[in-house]
């Protein structure tokens, strides 16, 4: 038996998304497949059913709904705000689906000051001091190869949906959860922080 069997995810994640063209991922490349396909779109979207829906229309928002009806979880990161404002707040899919849980990944988390502030990778990995300890001694910040905050991001988001899950075998009851990039910095801090006391390196 797979860990995660028999549970539904509705994804609404996405990434650059250009209302003239739809999502660029589906044509970054290279490298590209020879049906032209970009092998990025499909290395993390594998697995996946795609579905497109009108959120802004009633007819794809009532389709949506009847998704919800039948799903385990829905992940979303949007900014902060745009669920509410498509008629898809945590209220109205807990009156659909009481035992839905709902991930919620943003920059900078649903509340507090930088809530309505975008951010790709760059910015959270300064922001959540990454940068600082990259680089030269002595040197300017440096970003990080990979988009480790964005990874990050999405792990520990992963980690919170599995704990829902099991807190609803528990008690039956679904949740709300708000993540994201940065949500992780104190965790990822734990060789520098010692390290700095230390030796103020």
């Amino acid at each position: 038996m797979k860990l995660f069997e028999g549970i539904r995810v509705l994804d609404l994640s996405r990434m650059l998304e250009d209302p003239d063209g739809g999502d660029p991922m589906r044509s970054m490349g290279p490298p590209f497949l020879p049906d032209g396909e970009s092998a990025y779109f499909l290395a993390i979207n594998r697995n996946k059913k795609s579905l497109a829906l009108d959120l802004h229309r009633e007819r794809g928002r009532e389709v949506f709904y009847e998704l919800v009806r039948q799903a385990d979880v829905v992940w979303e990161n949007f900014r902060p705000g745009i669920m509410e404002r498509l008629g898809l707040a945590y209220s109205k899919l807990w009156s659909l689906n009481q035992r839905i849980i709902v991930c919620s990944i943003s920059a900078y988390g649903q509340e507090g000051p930088y809530r309505d502030w975008p951010a790709f990778d760059l910015a959270l990995q300064a922001m959540g001091g990454a940068m600082s300890v990259t680089g030269e001694p002595n040197g300017r910040p440096v970003r990080m190869g990979l988009p480790m905050a964005d990874l990050a991001g999405g792990m520990f988001g992963a980690f919170a949906v599995a704990g829902a899950l099991f807190r609803r075998e528990r008690t039956g009851e679904g949740g709300q959860i708000d993540s994201g990039p940065t949500a992780g910095s104190p965790f990822r801090w734990a060789r520098a922080t010692p390290r700095w006391s230390r030796t103020r390196r």
